[in-house]
């Protein structure tokens, strides 16, 4: 006979950690009436045959046909029914995770029409604070099949979203901002210009040191970026 998970909960969070997944291995088995437990600035994710079907939200929850509709309805539960049945559940964690620095290696290239060869090469460095924003689109995307998923796991994607979007920012806005300084130039021309050319995008996009702006990396992750150094390293 399967043992029927009656209560569960997940409180020993790693500071890294975006899901996990109940129970570690295999599938769980559940019945209506089985409690789940979900702390603050947490979320619990019902999963069966890969899909991610109701969320609970933090405090605790009796299962029943009325918090798990969808779950209920593909196994055809009756109302009052006790009948177990086999799904995982991943705890979410909500809160920001720990920052992740990153830098722009290589360069952005930047046209620099009438200055030297008519090309720059921009260094930028920053950090990034990463959150999960919309629950069952994250787990279905990163979270299904994995017993943990930690920032490590999806850091070097998250990196890769982050720099071709600020690539993007910054070369279409380098066209309309002041001219480039040149390699010799002193770090307070290398603010003035940065200053200038972020002062002139849009609101939701500005990237300044000490001014973290929301950039659209994802539909289901809150993303926060500032650079913190901006330099070039003269006209190629």
């Amino acid at each position: 006979m399967p043992r029927i998970i009656d209560v569960i909960d997940h409180v020993n969070i790693m500071d890294d950690e975006l899901a996990y997944r109940e129970p570690q291995q295999g599938s769980g088995d559940w019945r209506m009436g089985s409690q789940v437990i979900v702390g603050e600035s947490q979320a619990a994710v019902f999963v069966r045959a890969g899909q991610a079907l109701d969320a609970l939200g933090p405090g605790r929850h009796t299962l029943s046909t009325a918090n798990l509709p969808i779950l209920s309805g593909l196994i055809g539960l009756a109302t009052s029914g006790r009948t177990p049945f086999t799904a995982d559940l991943y705890f979410v964690n909500l809160k920001d995770l720990p920052q992740v620095g990153w830098g722009t290696n290589p360069p952005i290239v930047l046209e620099t029409p009438g200055k030297g060869l008519g090309v720059a090469l921009l260094v930028t460095h920053g950090v990034i604070d990463i959150g999960v924003d919309d629950t069952m689109r994250f787990v279905k995307q990163y979270a299904v099949g994995k017993p943990v998923l930690r920032l490590n796991d999806i850091k070097e994607r998250i990196q890769s979203m982050l720099l071709g979007t600020i690539s993007s920012l910054l070369c279409n806005q380098a066209r309309r901002a002041s001219p480039m300084p040149t390699a010799s130039s002193k770090t307070s021309k290398a603010r003035r210009w940065r200053s200038s050319m972020t002062n002139s995008l849009p609101l939701a996009c500005v990237l300044k040191p000490s001014n973290p702006s929301r950039l659209p990396l994802s539909r289901f992750l809150r993303t926060n970026c500032a650079i913190t150094s901006v330099s070039t390293c003269g006209n190629a």
